[in-house]
């Protein structure tokens, strides 16, 4: 098993009532779903390159200076250009934490992982803590047909769906930088 970061907003259904509490955890996940996921997205960020038209006004030559990236949740992440490259590029075809943690079917372990990380490090957390206890049916068949959340409409997503929107737009570091490694 290997343990791959993952960040969590735990108070994404309060959105907007209070400042977000982000909580960093370690996911463990069979390295072959691991190795496949990164097949997948190497494959995916080398056709992103080789076939970008770039209408958004960016080039390859504007990530020499790059010094982080905006996650599909609008909020700025800090990095190098070598990982901001990689980060546009997963964002330009999709690929965000929540849908990386789906492939790998990891969002069971993830859950569990989350539910650990409180309980031992904030036990105040009650209400997070049963609600994430209460997530059933993570790892089931894929859910495309599944509403989106619109800061509305929390309690009438799947356990599944929650899960996901409470993964950040963050990528961990280290899979940037593999992800570059192995692109060249």
């Amino acid at each position: 098993m290997l343990k791959v970061k993952c960040n969590i907003c735990i108070d994404v259904s309060s959105h907007g009532d209070t400042p977000p509490t982000i909580v960093e955890v370690e996911v463990p996940i069979p390295e072959k779903e691991w190795e496949s996921e990164l097949g997948m997205l190497v494959d995916e960020i080398e056709a992103d390159i080789e076939n970008a038209s770039y209408e958004d006004g960016i080039d390859e030559d504007d990530f020499a200076d790059g010094t982080g990236y905006y996650g599909m949740d609008g909020y700025a992440y800090d990095c190098n250009p070598v990982q901001s490259r990689m980060a546009y590029h997963l964002m330009n075809f999709g690929a965000d934490m929540a849908t990386i943690m789906s492939h790998c079917s990891a969002l069971g372990a993830l859950r569990d992982a989350l539910v650990a990380e409180l309980e031992a490090n904030q036990p105040e957390k009650i209400r997070e803590i049963q609600m994430l206890k209460d997530m059933k049916d993570l790892d089931a068949d894929d859910d495309e047909d599944e509403d989106d959340w619109n800061g509305k409409n929390w309690d009438s997503l799947s356990d599944r769906a929650k899960l996901k929107e409470m993964i950040t737009g963050e990528y961990p570091l280290d899979l940037l930088d593999e992800l570059a490694r192995r692109i060249g």
